[in-house]
C-alpha cells in the first residue's frame, strides 16, 4: 500500500474575502494534482502558504507532510528550516525569484551544493545530469539575464531537482515554454511522481493535464476537486476570434535585413549567434508575432531593435520610418539611440522589469515629460484610460499595490504616451488563463485599430497568435 504523503485538512486561505474554505484532500507519494483557476484566484496564495511564505493571509486547518504537521501557522525561518528546499521545493512563477542575477549557471548550483553532501570531484557531473533532466544545454558561465524566459524557468527547475525533494510545487512552470519543452517539463515530473515524488503544478494550460491524478479549480471563493474528464467538462469553451482587419498600404515601420546576433563571452570574445541572417518587415498597423522554440532567440531579437543589452554583439541592419525617412538603429550611438528609443516600446514578459516599485505610478508615467520639460494633453490621458479601461485611482499608487492585470495596463499607458510606432510585447498571455487572455486580445486589437499601432507579438502561444496576427513568423534554434 503507497503511503499518503500529503494530508490537508480542512484548509481555509483569506485575504479580505475567502480563497478557499473547508478544502480536504490527499495526495499519495507518486501522485500528481494541479491546481486550475482564472488569474487573481488565489492559486498561488494558496500554494505558498504550504511553506508559510505569505505574512497578510490569514490560514485555517492543517497540512500534514509525511504525517508530520506543518507550521503553516509561522512564517518564522526557523521553523521551516528543515523543510523549505529539502523535503518542499517551491518552483516560482517567476524565475528570477529564485535566480541571483550576479551568479553564473555554474556559481548557483556551487551555492547549493555547500547545502548538500556532494563531493567536489562529482559536482559538474552532477549539474550536466540535473541539466540533461530538464533539457537545458547552455554554458555554464551564462548569466541569468543572458537566458530566454524559457531557458530561465528550465534552470529553475533543476535548481529545485537538486536538493531531491519529497513534494515539489511548481508555479506554471510551462507558461514560457513552446509546445514541445512544455511536454518534455511534463514527462520530466511525470518521471519524478513515477520514481516515488509527489507533484504539484499551478498551471492555466489545461491541456496538458491528462495524466494527473487530481484536478483542483479554485471558482469564485469555492473549489471543485476531481479528475480531469470531470474538470474539462465544467470549464467554459472560449472562442479566441479572429484578426482584426488591415491594409496593406505598403508602409514599412520596420525593416530587419540579414540580422545576426549573440552574447559577448567575459573575456573570451563572441559566443556562436543565437540568430543569424534573420529578415523581417513590419508595416503600418500590422500586427506580427514571433514564434519559435524556447531559446531561439526571440526576445533577443527585442533587444537588439531596442539596443538595451550591451552583452549583445549584432551584425546586420534594423531600420525604423521617422518623419518618412528610414534610421538605421544599428549604426546610432547609444546616445543618438535614446532619441528615437521611445519610439519602440518593448513591454517585456516580467511586468517588475517596467515599473520602478519605489515610485508612484504617475511618476513612472510622466517622468520622461518632467525630465525633457515635454507637454502632454490632459484629454489624451482621459482617452487612454477610458481604452485601457483603468482608473485614475491607480495613479496614486505604488505597483505591489496593483493586480497583475492593472500593472500590465499601466505598462501600456505609459507605452502609449509615449506614441510610439512600434509596440513590442514579449509573451503578453503567459500565465493567463483564457478568459483574461481573451480580455489581453480584444484590448490590443482595440489599440492597433484605433491609434493605428504596429505591433510585434513575441509568444510560445500559438493559438493567441492566429487570432492576433495579420502574419506569423516562426524562427529555429540555430
Amino acid at each position: 500500500m503507497v503511503e499518503t504523503l500529503l494530508d490537508v485538512q480542512n484548509l481555509g486561505i483569506y485575504t479580505q474575502k475567502p480563497i478557499v474554505e473547508n478544502l480536504t484532500f490527499t495526495l499519495r507519494a507518486g501522485e500528481m494534482l494541479a491546481v486550475i483557476g482564472r488569474s487573481g484566484s488565489g492559486k498561488t496564495l494558496m500554494m505558498t502558504s504550504f511553506l508559510g511564505l505569505n505574512e497578510q493571509i490569514k490560514i485555517t486547518g492543517n497540512i500534514y507532510l509525511q504525517k508530520t504537521k506543518l507550521p503553516i501557522h509561522s512564517t518564522q525561518t526557523k521553523d521551516w528550516q528543515q523543510i523549505r528546499g529539502k523535503k518542499i521545493a517551491y518552483i516560482f512563477q517567476d524565475p528570477k525569484q529564485t535566480l541571483n542575477p550576479l551568479h553564473t549557471i555554474k556559481k548557483a548550483f556551487w551555492v547549493i551544493f555547500k547545502q548538500i553532501n556532494v563531493p567536489r570531484r562529482q559536482r559538474l557531473e552532477y549539474i550536466y545530469q540535473l541539466l540533461a533532466q530538464v533539457g537545458l544545454l547552455v554554458p555554464l558561465n551564462r548569466y541569468p539575464h543572458q537566458l530566454s524566459g524559457g531557458e530561465a524557468q528550465r534552470l529553475a527547475i533543476a535548481l529545485a531537482l537538486a536538493f531531491n525533494p519529497v513534494l515539489i510545487i511548481a508555479d506554471e512552470p510551462t507558461s514560457s515554454l513552446d509546445d514541445k519543452h512544455s511536454q518534455d517539463i511534463l514527462t520530466l515530473f511525470q518521471k519524478l511522481a513515477n520514481d516515488g515524488r509527489t507533484v504539484v503544478i499551478i498551471s492555466h494550460q489545461t491541456q496538458y493535464l491528462q495524466n494527473f491524478h487530481q484536478i483542483l479549480w479554485l471558482k469564485d471563493n469555492t473549489f471543485i476537486l476531481g479528475n480531469y474528464n470531470y474538470i474539462l467538462q465544467q470549464l467554459p469553451q472560449i472562442d479566441f476570434g479572429m484578426p482584426s482587419s488591415w491594409r496593406n498600404d505598403n508602409d514599412i515601420v520596420l525593416q530587419i535585413q540579414n540580422l545576426t546576433l549573440g552574447y559577448k563571452k567575459p573575456w573570451q570574445g563572441r559566443q556562436p549567434p543565437i540568430v543569424q541572417n534573420f529578415s523581417l518587415n513590419i508595416q503600418h498597423q500590422q500586427i506580427v508575432g514571433l514564434a519559435g522554440n524556447s531559446g531561439a532567440g526571440k526576445s533577443s531579437i527585442a533587444k537588439a531593435i531596442t539596443r538595451l543589452d550591451d552583452d549583445l554583439w549584432i551584425k546586420g541592419d534594423i531600420f525604423l520610418l521617422q518623419d518618412k525617412r528610414y534610421i538605421c538603429l544599428t549604426k546610432l550611438s547609444k546616445q543618438k539611440m535614446s532619441v528615437y528609443r521611445p519610439k519602440i516600446i518593448w513591454v517585456m514578459q516580467d511586468i517588475t522589469d517596467s515599473l520602478n516599485p519605489n515610485l508612484l505610478i504617475y511618476h513612472s508615467i510622466f517622468e520622461n515629460f518632467f525630465a525633457k520639460n515635454l507637454p502632454f494633453e490632459r484629454e489624451e490621458l482621459d482617452e487612454f484610460f477610458d481604452l485601457l479601461g483603468l482608473s485614475k485611482t491607480v495613479l496614486w499608487r505604488y505597483p505591489h499595490q496593483l493586480s497583475g492585470g492593472e500593472q500590465s495596463r499601466v505598462v501600456l499607458l505609459r507605452a502609449l504616451f509615449s506614441k510610439p510606432s512600434l509596440l513590442i510585447l514579449d509573451e503578453p498571455t503567459a500565465m493567463l488563463d483564457n478568459q483574461t487572455t481573451l480580455q489581453v486580445i480584444n484590448l490590443l486589437k482595440n489599440i492597433n485599430q484605433k491609434l493605428k499601432i504596429a505591433m510585434l507579438i513575441i509568444s510560445h502561444d500559438t493559438k493567441m497568435l492566429t487570432a492576433m496576427c495579420h502574419k506569423i513568423v516562426y524562427i529555429q534554434i540555430q
